[in-house]
């Protein structure tokens, strides 16, 4: 019986830098503030669920190029 060679592990390597990051935050804050406080309150309201955080930063996305038009 032979042993296999195993395959190096991948290192998965980031879509954005940490800079790219922080500047789409620092343009995006009012609506991420906006859809939290929303969340907030509708956990407060005892209408929790589970967050699609793919959800919130398509419809983020969707506003910061809305603003641009």
């Amino acid at each position: 019986m032979k042993a296999k060679a195993r395959a190096k592990p991948v290192v998965p390597v980031p879509d954005l830098t940490d800079k790219e990051v922080d500047s789409w935050v620092r343009k995006n804050k009012v609506a991420i503030n906006c859809d939290l406080a929303v969340a907030r309150k509708s956990l407060r309201a005892g209408q929790g669920r589970t967050w699609d955080f793919a959800k919130f930063v398509a419809r983020a996305q969707k506003r910061s190029t809305a603003k641009k038009k």
